[in-house]
């Protein structure tokens, strides 16, 4: 009788908060590994090597946008779309007054790493001109923060931000539709994403408070990016340097 698979567990608030404190922000590497802090597949984000980043599966600086309250990522490959036969719009919300907020960890690669409107989305120089970020330097990144924070990598990797953010939109009551469709899932498989530890079903769980005082903000934000859908200005695209 085969066993079941190894499970990851979600990669919490609490968790992102303690890992940037390892990380140095005046540092390109650093800088674009934090900007990764969304709930994408990771094969939608990154490169597996430098040479060879497909601009029709991994995001490029063109296929994200500034809107209202935060960026639409546009994606037009998936693991669970492999046509390229539509766009499929991600909003991604601001997090007001949080160090962990992904929209200003994008902004702030901008500001530090500009790049042409054709490059990958996550770069960073290397060698006097920038290269992805891939898929293997992530994941090593990320393991030493996961050590680096007292965690077993063995449970705790990349993967884990989209459990993490399944199980946190459950946590806050966000409808199942807008789970699977915000995570690009076609199937039921969104469910075994979702880890709710039993004591986030009460009230008086200690850390409900900053988690839910959040989220609430999140999904606010969340909720005028996906009802306006405004998009008002487009990603800067000055400086331009050769990728290596």
């Amino acid at each position: 009788m085969s066993s079941m698979p190894h499970q990851k567990l979600p990669i919490l608030p609490e968790h992102l908060l303690a890992m940037r404190q390892y990380l140095d922000l005046d540092n390109e590497f650093d800088i674009a590994v934090w900007a990764c802090i969304l709930f994408l597949r990771k094969s939608n984000m990154v490169p597996t090597s430098r040479h060879k980043f497909l601009p029709q599966e991994q995001l490029r600086r063109m296929d994200i946008s500034f809107a209202v309250q935060g960026l639409m990522l546009h994606t037009q490959w998936s693991k669970t779309r492999q046509k390229h036969d539509f766009w499929h719009v991600i909003p991604v919300a601001k997090i007001p007054n949080s160090v962990i907020c992904p929209v200003t960890a994008y902004c702030n690669m901008l500001i530090h790493i500009p790049a042409s409107a054709a490059s990958p989305a996550f770069v960073y120089s290397h060698s006097g001109s920038l290269t992805p970020l891939t898929s293997h330097a992530l994941t090593r990144k990320f393991r030493s923060l996961v050590i680096d924070i007292g965690l077993d990598p063995l449970n705790y990797t990349v993967h884990g931000l989209r459990r993490g953010g399944a199980t946190l939109a459950a946590a806050a009551g966000v409808s199942d539709h807008l789970i699977k469709a915000h995570g690009d899932w076609k199937s039921l498989a969104y469910r075994g994403y979702i880890a709710l530890p039993p004591s986030f079903r009460f009230f008086d769980h200690p850390g409900y408070g900053q988690y839910f005082q959040l989220l609430d903000s999140y999904l606010k934000s969340i909720s005028a990016l996906i009802s306006n859908f405004k998009l008002v200005f487009s990603i800067p695209c000055c400086l331009e340097r050769p990728l290596c």
